[in-house]
């Protein structure tokens, strides 16, 4: 279970889905959605101080996808704090379902929220009939980001000690390799890691 991880083990997972999370995004964003893209391009103008129109775009692709692996931590942190006091009722890859259910339902609002209502007001250099269809966008790509989000996190393999499991990256076995022992043991400081892996 992702609660029983430590803190860089919630990290590590949270990064992966929130990556992976990420690339589903993008398939709407970037195929389906007009105003899709942009979103980066409004983040990439704050950030380099140029009009929307002008954003770099690889600075638009670089805080994409970092604030795609970031609110994959903080997903993964919200199911591992509800999953310490929700662990009753049907789990998924140890995962019970009403802590994703939680924290999809309090991160989905607050990511369309920051956006729409924040950064796209203040920053935004693009016409005023604009601002519509880009919430629009943001939020349907909002909603793909956190489904994927819940569905890939009991996916993403969290290196279980105890039992096997099928994970996004292949079998892990019931043996718990020196990357797992890492993730899931609190008790050692990172200067006993090098002993505790030989």
């Amino acid at each position: 279970m992702i609660d029983s991880l430590s803190p860089a083990g919630v990290v590590a997972v949270g990064a992966v889905v929130g990556l992976l999370g990420t690339l589903v995004m993008d398939v709407p964003m970037r195929l389906l959605l007009s105003e899709g893209m942009t979103p980066p391009s409004v983040a990439a103008g704050a950030v380099t101080g140029t009009d929307t129109a002008d954003a770099p775009w690889g600075v638009a692709m670089g805080i994409h996808y970092g604030s795609g692996v970031g609110a994959g931590i903080i997903f993964a942190t919200l199911v591992a704090a509800a999953g310490t006091v929700l662990s009753v009722g049907p789990t998924v890859g140890g995962i019970a379902l009403s802590a994703i259910a939680v924290a999809a339902v309090v991160q989905l609002p607050v990511m369309i929220a920051f956006f729409s209502y924040f950064v796209l007001p203040t920053y935004a250099t693009v016409a005023r009939q604009r601002l519509g269809p880009i919430r629009r966008s943001w939020a349907l790509s909002a909603l793909v980001y956190v489904a994927a989000a819940s569905i890939l996190l009991p996916i993403v393999p969290a290196h279980s000690a105890d039992r096997p499991r099928i994970g996004l990256l292949g079998y892990v076995p019931s043996s718990p390799s020196p990357f797992s022992r890492i993730l899931t043991d609190t008790t050692r400081t990172p200067s006993t890691w090098v002993t505790s892996t030989t």
